[in-house]
């Protein structure tokens, strides 16, 4: 190896992949633009102590579980671009990263604890999955991040907080979302556990009106507010809601520009949601769930509802599927679609019940004049319980 490296002094680029070691020679490389260690869980951090030598690195990504820290100089590294250390051990990051003026693309994973410098990384674009955001100085610093496009974020919540900061740390949160929004952000994956559950939807809409993506997580909202309609650049959308009220879903089907749509909810609707040809009108894209309490199918689509969907995806209880609300649906109207995919909750549910549920989804996709593709799949199959012809099945076979 020694022998190599003393022949590639003018090398650009180096991938190491599965090795044990990488050899005292490793910091002669002053060229290297790209330095790579993946799969590398033999070598540990002394063998990464001398970062400052690659003072031209632009893309550096560290896969290694023995790696637990950087050291303090990667500050030097004034060219680097990207910082990948998702599948690395390391779990903070060093104060000198805010030195890093061209850092456009920052990937470390949720359990990496980001210092309160990260406001001095003026360049940054893109931010992945980082979940630790332990001070109300880090959420003031994000307002700095004017070029950042994508932001993962799990807010606080006052249990971690301290109930007497609360109020700070939402108004700092407000402020940053704001000017980011102003700016260049486009993608916003949030995340919610606490005191702002019941506020989250009221300070995204006033916040960030020029979204492109928007996902919620870890948190049920409650309501969606009708200044919600505003976000009308918005063509990704992913939440889990309470339940979903008729005047709820007249709100999402008004927002001109979405593609793609994500709606999980805890509770079934208590009344038949209509989709009409006002709605959703460039809608592509669409997945529904009801994943405790109800199941049945409980949308109703009307001629020329959602005319450029292509793929229909739901989650359905069979358990429920006896109720007054059922099956219909209206497939049929929705003259775009390409791919049908259901899957069926087995839990509590009859074999009986859930081949009924599987037979009326095949029905219904039949007797579509474009003949979608019908994908069906069951989870928790082993949760079914017993209905009269499983028993005397078995009581024949005795």
């Amino acid at each position: 190896m020694q022998e190599i490296m003393g022949k590639c002094s003018q090398l650009r680029s180096l991938n190491y992949y599965g090795v044990q070691d990488v050899g005292a020679d490793l910091q002669t490389l002053h060229c290297l633009r790209v330095l790579v260690f993946e799969n590398c869980h033999g070598i540990g951090t002394q063998h990464i102590k001398h970062l400052e030598s690659f003072f031209r690195l632009a893309y550096l990504s560290i896969s290694s579980d023995g790696i637990t820290e950087l050291p303090e100089q990667i500050g030097d590294l004034k060219y680097l671009q990207t910082l990948d250390i998702r599948r690395s051990g390391i779990k903070k990051l060093p104060p000198t990263i805010g030195r890093l003026q061209n850092l456009a693309r920052l990937l470390v994973g949720n359990d990496v604890e980001l210092p309160n410098e990260i406001g001095d990384l003026q360049a940054l674009q893109e931010l992945s999955d980082a979940g630790k955001y332990d001070s109300i100085k880090f959420v003031q610093q994000l307002s700095r991040l004017t070029r950042l496009s994508v932001l993962p974020i799990m807010l606080h919540d006052s249990n971690k907080l301290g109930d007497h900061n609360t109020e700070n740390y939402e108004e700092s949160l407000k402020s940053s979302l704001a000017m980011m929004g102003e700016h260049a952000l486009q993608s916003l994956h949030i995340g919610c556990n606490g005191f702002l559950r019941g506020k989250l939807m009221d300070i995204l809409c006033c916040t960030v009106p020029s979204l492109r993506k928007l996902v919620i997580y870890r948190v049920r909202i409650s309501h969606i507010p009708e200044q919600m309609a505003c976000l009308a650049n918005l063509t990704h959308l992913s939440l889990w809601v309470c339940s979903i009220k008729q005047e709820e879903l007249l709100i999402l089907g008004g927002i001109p520009s979405l593609l793609f749509i994500k709606l999980n909810s805890q509770h079934a609707p208590k009344e038949r949601l209509i989709i009409s040809s006002q709605q959703f009108r460039c809608l592509k894209e669409f997945e529904f769930g009801n994943y405790y309490h109800g199941g049945g199918l409980e949308m109703l689509c009307l001629q020329g509802a959602m005319p450029d969907l292509r793929r229909l995806r739901f989650y359905i209880r069979a358990e429920e599927t006896g109720s007054k609300i059922g099956f219909e649906f209206g497939f049929e109207h929705l003259a775009s679609l390409q791919q049908l995919s259901v899957t069926v909750d087995c839990r509590g549910a009859t074999r009986q019940r859930v081949e009924a549920a599987e037979a009326a989804m095949r029905d219904a996709a039949s007797i579509h004049p474009g003949r979608p593709a019908l994908e069906i799949s069951r989870r928790w199959e082993r949760d079914m319980i017993k209905d009269k012809d499983d028993h005397e099945e078995i009581v024949q076979v005795e």
